[in-house]
């Protein structure tokens, strides 16, 4: 399954429609601290806005590789070891819309490349690779890729106007130290990446699911005891999950 992702993050937040909430767009987090009475204190700022600040009692902690909170208040660093990859995007044309193809070795060291075959019409060719094992640029690589007389020898026919795309993941080992009092580390800031090819949408929305739910009854009941029931949760349940 390949999936769109802005498209999922929309659908995601729109299942909170209906709820008490504010989405700040174009927002980037600069620090928190904690204050004297047990609550966070975090600066965040807007491309339209000077520096804002918001009081919480709880924090989750989303911000991917950057690890931003738990920086912030000296729990937790930047992993040392992180996949990064580029993706070109390529009107589907007459390559076939049921084949996927996975490739390693001397065209991508230290990593793979994929092409993946979209449900509107399109054809992803990426590549991604693992720092500091390398210090290649998939920009770079990508580039030779489809320069190479690999792609005649997938079958693949990649002309048209297309889109570029990137990003980082993590790429060490899990934690399981995910909750710091009333601190939440999720997503790729928890490293809830798959060890074979850095999957872990599916259990970022299923850990994201639940911890709302522990979060609103956290709220609700005031008591600790609804976090401290999910930590005992995510300990037992995501090793396993990441093992598959």
């Amino acid at each position: 399954m390949v999936l769109n992702i802005t498209d999922l993050y929309q659908w995601l937040a729109l299942k909170s429609e209906h709820k008490s909430r504010q989405l700040l767009f174009a927002t980037k987090f600069l620090s928190t601290t904690l204050t004297d009475d047990g609550r966070y204190l975090s600066q965040v700022r807007s491309r339209l806005t000077p520096i804002s600040q918001i009081k919480s009692k709880y924090i989750v902690d989303g911000s991917g590789v950057h690890n931003s909170v738990l920086q912030s208040l000296g729990l937790g660093e930047k992993p040392a070891r992180t996949g990064v990859n580029i993706e070109y995007e390529y009107p589907i044309g007459s390559n076939k819309i049921d084949h996927a193809i996975l490739f390693v070795g001397s065209a991508v060291l230290s990593g793979y490349g994929w092409v993946f075959p979209t449900a509107d019409g399109k054809l992803r060719v990426g590549v991604g690779v693992i720092y500091p094992d390398t210090t290649a640029s998939p920009k770079t690589l990508m580039e030779s890729f489809l320069n190479s007389s690999d792609v005649h020898r997938f079958g693949l026919e990649l002309t048209g106007e297309y889109t570029v795309d990137a990003g980082t993941i993590p790429s060490i080992a899990y934690d399981p130290q995910l909750v710091f009092g009333n601190v939440i580390r999720v997503g790729d800031a928890a490293n809830f990446a798959t060890p074979t090819v850095g999957e872990g949408i599916r259990i970022c929305m299923e850990n994201g699911s639940n911890l709302g739910k522990a979060l609103g009854t956290a709220i609700g009941t005031k008591s600790s005891e609804p976090l401290k029931k999910i930590r005992g949760h995510l300990q037992k349940e995501i090793p396993n999950k990441l093992s598959l």
